[in-house]
């Protein structure tokens, strides 16, 4: 089994992208799911050359100190940055350096840079790696964006959620109660299909949804206006 097919064996029944020593190592980059933009711009040997090295800064920011992982993590974004235009975000390694900024912005409390990486795994990476809408991952992933969303925010302890969205997050220009509720539309309806409306996961939403969301559920039209803003939003917060 190659590695490819080993990765995507694991993520397929164990829900997981596998980033050990062997897979990081093994990292194929002759195979047949390179994008032909990528292929039209690099040879093989050139994008086996920059994932390589991009796996080797970002391993090194895994066993770094924590004030040091940040600018590591950093330090292998910026090497496929001259080749975006090409190299997919959703492409190993290239997401698993954005999914661990985002897990450092949270640690740190930069709430608005993890807001940045969090969108970007919401519009570019998730819809790719899991193409199910209901998958169990994408499902937390899209709650933790919401709980992110909240924490960017501001929630005064007087009154609920007329008063949620008064800090950081109202120079965006963003309908952010509409984000919430078709955020929180889409997690409801991935719960009935995947976690079931009786699991513990879906009481946690609920009670989070209740404190959260007063908004009706928008209309189709209205939420893809909403998505160009955060596409938007996202490069301004983090590139």
């Amino acid at each position: 089994m190659s590695c490819r097919e080993r990765q995507r064996t694991l993520k397929a029944n164990y829900y997981f992208d596998c980033s050990c020593p062997y897979c990081n190592a093994s990292l194929s980059c002759g195979e047949h799911d390179i994008p032909e933009p990528l292929k039209a711009k690099m040879t093989v040997d050139k994008i086996s050359q920059l994932e390589k090295e991009g796996c080797r800064v970002s391993g090194l920011a895994v066993e770094a100190p924590l004030e040091e992982k940040t600018d590591l993590l950093k330090q292998a974004a910026a090497l496929f940055r001259p080749h975006e235009d090409a190299y997919p975000l959703w492409r190993y390694p290239r997401s698993l350096i954005n999914y661990y900024l985002e897990l450092i912005s949270i640690d740190l409390g930069h709430w608005l840079s993890a807001l940045g990486y969090a969108l970007k795994a919401y519009l570019y990476i998730e819809p790719v790696q899991y193409r199910l809408s209901w998958h169990p991952i994408r499902t937390v992933r899209k709650f933790v964006l919401l709980k992110i969303i909240v924490e960017a925010g501001y929630q005064s302890n007087e009154g609920p959620v007329s008063h949620l969205y008064k800090g950081a997050l109202q120079q965006f220009g963003t309908d952010w109660p509409l984000v919430v509720a078709a955020l929180a539309g889409e997690i409801d309806a991935a719960i009935r299909q995947g976690f079931g409306m009786e699991s513990s996961f879906a009481a946690e939403f609920k009670s989070f949804r209740d404190n959260v969301s007063q908004h009706p559920k928008p209309g189709k039209e209205a939420w893809q206006k909403e998505r160009v803003k955060l596409k938007q939003l996202a490069k301004e917060l983090v590139g």
